[in-house]
């Protein structure tokens, strides 16, 4: 019996450019292999990086990655 029909992949991120890419693309290699229906959202903290430029890019090939910018205050809680 599969009890996993939806997983939400929430990930926090601030100034991740140098390993947000590796890590999508390495959930969705697992969940694909496995056949998970799944999203993954992306939350910028405050980022002042290319991290959004990123998600966007891979979002644009596959909606279900997607961003969500963090209103301040930024951080734990």
């Amino acid at each position: 019996m599969d009890f996993m029909s939806f997983v939400s992949v929430v990930i926090p991120s601030r100034n991740e450019e140098e390993n947000i890419k590796d890590t999508l693309i390495g959930i969705q290699r697992e969940f694909d292999k496995h056949h998970f229906s799944y999203e993954i959202i992306v939350v910028n903290d405050g980022g002042t990086d290319r991290t959004g430029e990123i998600v966007g890019e891979l979002s644009s090939r596959d909606p279900r990655i997607r961003m969500v910018d963090n209103k301040p205050p930024y951080g734990f809680g």
